[in-house]
């Protein structure tokens, strides 16, 4: 019979449980917590005018149909950005980390964006994260233009990829890094470029990784 079944196995139990002679004791739980989890957040976000990264302003202007054209003859520009790590990667594992970028380039310029890893207390860049595929290529080229130098909109495209962190940039990230730099980089021009006012650079960077986090639970909470 079913209740039969049933009362045998409780006399089992009450017979193991009257043998355990400890008593559970809180104080010998590990007060070490560690949660794992995978995360996907947002990083940066936003639309850029040629202004934001041109510390320099335009040579001249042109205005036509109601239009505002500048001009530019541009050496070089670099436009950074630090991003402080502090307390956020402490007693923190990492398992893996990808950045997901996705960009599209109004300018008639080519922009290259990258990250450098740096570590404040020896004071030098340990690490170079490049979102583009071909380290030796520029990451956005520029925009096309017609036979006035002006940007054919039409034709501008969105550009995603995704840059997956090896061990070793996971090792300096983890041990070594007290910052995030980031670097969007302008090279020189051969001539004067013409960029309307309504040009933009939108940006989007975000991160998935799965990491686990070690903290300590207080005895008094």
């Amino acid at each position: 019979m079913k209740i039969s079944r049933i009362l045998t196995f409780l006399a089992i139990v009450i017979m193991i449980v009257s043998c355990v002679k400890d008593e559970f004791n809180f104080d010998d739980l590990s007060k070490e917590v560690r949660l794992e989890r995978e995360i996907a957040m947002p990083l940066i976000k936003g639309e850029l005018v040629f202004e934001d990264i041109n510390n320099e302003s335009w040579d001249s202007l042109i205005i036509t149909g109601g239009d505002t054209i500048k001009l530019y003859l541009i050496d070089e520009i670099e436009q950074t950005d630090t991003l402080p790590l502090g307390e956020l990667i402490e007693n923190l594992d990492l398992e893996y980390i990808n950045l997901h970028h996705s960009f599209t380039n109004m300018f008639p310029v080519g922009v290259d964006v990258h990250l450098y890893l740096h570590d404040s207390i020896a004071g030098q860049n340990i690490d170079t994260i490049y979102l583009s595929q071909n380290h030796n290529e520029i990451l956005l080229p520029p925009a096309e233009v017609d036979e006035d130098g002006l940007v054919i909109e039409e034709l501008v495209q969105l550009r995603e990829g995704v840059v997956e962190f090896d061990d070793e940039a996971l090792d300096n990230l983890m041990e070594r890094t007290t910052h995030i730099v980031f670097i969007i980089n302008v090279p020189p021009t051969s001539g004067l470029v013409k960029i309307l006012d309504h040009y933009l650079l939108s940006l989007k960077l975000g991160i998935e990784g799965k990491g686990a986090y070690t903290t300590t639970l207080d005895s008094n909470n």
